[in-house]
């Protein structure tokens, strides 16, 4: 059970986690995988890392208005464009 849990915090589905327990007495592990996993972590953390500290960056700003600070407007562009990314286009008919 603590297999599966790990890789459900780790991001995997119940599928993979399945693919790499393999039979009772054996441990799969899927060594290709685990590294693509672990470089989708490091993309997660550095955007999480980013988005931190332009929080931080915005409750400490000083300026009357926030959209004055060239850092916070370049914050909010690169949030669009992943919001662009992610979102799925909708024929309009």
């Amino acid at each position: 059970m603590s297999l599966i849990a790990l890789g459900r915090v780790a991001g995997f589905s119940l599928d993979e986690i399945a693919g790499i327990l393999g039979s009772e007495k054996t441990l799969d592990v899927d060594r290709y995988l685990l590294l693509n996993k672990a470089s989708e972590l490091d993309e997660m953390i550095q955007k999480l890392v980013a988005i931190r500290d332009g929080m931080k960056h915005a409750a400490t700003y000083t300026a009357p208005s926030h959209l004055e600070c060239p850092r916070f407007r370049r914050l909010m562009n690169l949030a669009a464009l992943a919001l662009l990314k992610v979102t799925p286009c909708i024929n309009k008919q």
